[in-house]
């Protein structure tokens, strides 16, 4: 991002500090959106991106930052993004990805063409790929010997490693394709995180809604025999796991539910309980909201992968919630995304 004329410029793949000649390519109200053409001279903390296709595929967008400055920048998008909503003592410092590189545990891949590949930068142009640079290297290991089966012919792929640590090949036409975190190392940063919180808390009830297959909920059951932790779960396969995983751990404390979340909190009482919430990258539905608002569960652990989303529905939340804590993580490396833990207590803030 830079200034022309007291405009504010967008430039993707530029570098704070960076200075360039650039091409206004559009003209909005209040920016403009212009496209890189020469680097004059380079930020320190501009460095090489060692992947071949950087800048061409969609995947990645701050390969060419050092790491220290990408989580500089998630910093100050988190402060800016809850500025009016949190005092700069209630966000936390980002905390960092164990491993920058090679750390995803999935990957989506278009097939076309014979070749496997992800799309351009804002295209839908195939660019075909033969490593990831931040996929596992198992993962980047069957990209080298990628065969279609013919059971499995379809346009797009999950190829991805499962709890078991076994690789699998989904066609995205798989409506019941397993959800996991991406980054396994993070996501052990992400479990402390919540229960940390949730520890703050007396509630005995935990709802742990858009549950999946119990990331969260089979940690707690374990950690806190003495509370009853529910995990309610739309997607009946990601159900199915989670009751298999406590039928494997015998969690005689933890329950699992196959519903839909606005139907479940219409019949539920969440009074002088903990609601943990991990709504998918949409954020919580209106009615969602508001049933929350009605039922009143003393705290709410609020987890989000989408910056705006989670502006949007903790705006919502602080007509009856205070913020207490906003803990960002960096859960997608060499992108601008990341991911949130924002615990709420019910006692209005504005």
């Amino acid at each position: 991002m830079g200034r022309y004329q007291n405009q504010v410029v967008f430039v993707p793949f530029t570098a704070p500090g960076d200075q360039c000649l650039v091409r206004i390519r559009e003209l909005k109200q209040k920016f403009l959106r212009a496209t890189l053409v020469q680097i004059k001279k380079p930020s320190p903390s501009r460095r090489e991106a060692p992947c071949s296709v950087f800048g061409q595929c969609g995947g990645c967008q701050w390969q060419h930052l050092d790491y220290t400055e990408q989580l500089r920048q998630k910093d100050q998008l988190v402060q800016y993004t809850f500025r009016k909503l949190a005092a700069p003592t209630q966000i936390k410092t980002i905390l960092a990805s164990p491993t920058e590189w090679n750390y995803r545990r999935r990957i989506q891949l278009h097939w076309r063409d014979e070749t496997l590949g992800y799309l351009k930068f804002k295209s839908h142009q195939h660019i075909p790929v033969e490593t990831c640079h931040i996929a596992d290297n198992k993962i980047n290991d069957a990209l080298k010997q990628f065969q279609v089966p013919d059971s499995l012919k379809c346009s797009k792929y999950e190829i991805g490693i499962n709890d078991s640590k076994e690789l699998y090949i989904l066609p995205m036409d798989d409506e019941d394709k397993p959800f996991s975190q991406v980054n396994p190392y993070t996501n052990e940063l992400l479990l402390q995180t919540v229960t940390e919180t949730l520890h703050k808390s007396k509630g005995l009830r935990v709802f742990d809604l858009y549950g999946g297959a119990g990331n969260f909920g089979v940690i707690i059951a374990e950690r806190y025999p003495q509370k009853h932790v529910i995990t309610v779960e739309t997607q009946k396969g990601l159900a199915t796991l989670a009751a298999e995983k406590k039928q494997q751990k015998s969690l005689n404390n933890y329950e699992v539910i196959h519903s839909n979340v606005e139907d479940y909190l219409k019949r539920t009482n969440l009074e002088f309980s903990v609601a943990i919430i991990d709504p998918p990258r949409a954020g919580c539905s209106p009615e969602t909201v508001r049933q929350l608002l009605r039922s009143q569960p003393e705290d709410i652990i609020y987890v989000s992968c989408d910056l705006m989303t989670a502006q949007r529905d903790l705006s919502q939340f602080t007509k009856k919630y205070s913020i207490e804590t906003i803990q960002p993580l960096d859960m997608f490396p060499q992108t601008d995304h990341l991911e949130l833990v924002c615990h709420l207590r019910l006692g209005s803030s504005r």
